[in-house]
């Protein structure tokens, strides 16, 4: 419990690919809450260890951003003051009905999923309408790494990446301003799980079990080295973009120099993130209208693809147009 008695609600924060499911399920071995195992989204190819995510949370983030005009994949940051748009208004309840409904009874429970970033402004504000507190946990990891692993996993380039994690590390970090918040490394965690998770820990006043043996035994045999599967060196910072090489450089030390985050550090991002959101502004309702708007080349492109498309399945689609009764027997292959 919090100090004023209230239920506790910790958040870990981290663009997606950083080590946020890791992280999680350390502190769930620990007592935090996160749900049920058919609650959770299931282990994938792609995360053998499972996500530790609640369906319903990542259902509900998809269906937000939707109305937002937005998909998890997206450089595009929110404007100020989105939580409190009249589209919103009917997500508010649902979200109270959620947390009543996945966490009602816990003095300590915890959710994640990476799409928070950009929506941690609304849980804010309704955790505070139900009388729980919010403590976070941010995880920051290279954004050279998180890049290599969505190039994996979702065939994106380094470009895109790096926008998405700027822009989900930039919401995330004006969003725990005034919120009680430990930042962890990937690589330091992955080192030495059980001592990362002491740390943040103490950093959010969060009592351990008497008996927790048995919990970091667990919690060694779950976080392990070979979930790694790159680890960028020191220059690989130079490849990217001056903004995002500043922002990675003040996270990571923030890591490992608590007093960093001062002040100074949240008017350099507040700065950071107003001219990200005045420059956005160019290029809002192009995205926003891409397919109409899309330039000519771009077009012919598609158009071209799209025919090739069309005429490798005729064949295909001739054979169910029969099959149907529409057509008359295909051209069968020889």
């Amino acid at each position: 419990m919090s100090p004023k008695g209230r239920p506790r609600a910790l958040c870990i924060l981290g663009m997606h690919r950083s080590g946020t499911s890791a992280v999680t399920r350390a502190f769930n071995l620990l007592g935090a809450h996160v749900g049920e195992q058919p609650d959770l989204l299931p282990e994938s190819p792609t995360n053998h260890e499972g996500y530790w995510e609640r369906a319903d949370i990542c259902s509900f983030h998809d269906r937000l951003l939707a109305v937002l005009r937005l998909r998890w994949d997206t450089a595009l940051p929110l404007p100020d003051g989105w939580h409190r748009s009249p589209e919103v208004a009917p997500y508010r309840e649902e979200l109270k009905k959620i947390i009543g409904t996945a966490f009602a009874g816990h003095t300590l429970w915890a959710w994640k999923d990476p799409r928070t970033c950009m929506l941690l402004e609304l849980w804010k504000e309704i955790l505070d309408e139900l009388g729980t507190d919010l403590v976070a946990v941010v995880v920051v990891r290279h954004p050279r790494d998180v890049a290599a692993s969505l190039g994996r996993r979702n065939g994106f380039g380094l470009e895109k990446s790096t926008g998405i994690w700027f822009n989900y590390t930039l919401a995330a970090l004006r969003s725990v301003q005034n919120v009680r918040t430990a930042f962890i490394g990937y690589d330091r965690f992955l080192e030495n799980p059980v001592g990362g998770v002491q740390m943040c820990a103490e950093a959010l006043g969060i009592t351990l079990p008497d008996d927790t043996d048995e919990a970091f035994a667990a919690i060694r045999r779950s976080v392990r080295k070979d979930l790694r599967h790159s680890q960028a060196t020191e220059d690989a910072l130079e490849a990217l973009p001056g903004p995002a090489r500043e922002l990675y450089l003040m996270t990571r030390q923030a890591t490992v120099e608590p007093a960093s985050r001062d002040s100074a550090f949240f008017a350099r991002i507040e700065q950071f993130h107003q001219v990200y959101l005045a420059y956005a502004g160019f290029f809002r309702e192009d995205l926003e209208h891409c397919e109409p708007r899309v330039q000519p080349w771009a077009r012919m492109l598609a158009q071209s693809v799209t025919l090739r498309i069309w005429r490798i399945t005729g064949p295909a689609r001739r054979a169910t147009a029969y099959v149907r009764g529409k057509v008359r027997p295909p051209d069968l292959p020889e």
